[in-house]
């Protein structure tokens, strides 16, 4: 997949990331965010500097994330879409468990990442479950 070094200036641009399962820890995530332009992060994580609780902190990154993330998907160990999950929103997201909120705000808040390879994107043909595919089919 091509990836481009900049953000749109279409207003309705998102991005997708997976997040693979952490066993016994949270589910595989899929989402579609809208990316953080560079002026605004550099806003946002002044901003959150001048907190001074971690608490205080968490929230204002919560806050942020609730506005960027379009949807999210969260998948049971078949890859099929767990019913029951809230809507994205700054209280849900403060729900989360800490890996999985650390995760999403390294790709959503920090951009310091774009999350982990999901197995129905990749289109590579050196992808092994493509070529396990393609050998049951043959």
């Amino acid at each position: 997949m091509a990836v481009s070094a900049f953000i749109s200036t279409d207003d309705g641009y998102t991005e997708k990331a997976y997040i693979k399962e952490a066993y016994n820890v949270h589910p595989a995530v899929r989402i579609r965010f809208r990316p953080l332009p560079v002026t605004d992060r550099a806003q946002s994580i002044e901003s959150v500097r001048d907190k001074s609780r971690g608490r205080d902190q968490e929230i204002a990154v919560a806050d942020v994330m609730s506005r960027r993330i379009v949807s999210w998907d969260f998948l049971d160990e078949n890859g099929n879409s767990i019913e029951g999950v809230p809507e994205v929103s700054r209280q849900s997201l403060l729900r989360l468990k800490a890996p999985l909120f650390v995760r999403l705000a390294s790709i959503v808040y920090h951009g310091y990442e774009g999350g982990d390879i999901d197995p129905l994107d990749d289109e590579t043909p050196e992808n092994p479950l493509k070529r396990l595919e393609a050998d049951q089919k043959n």
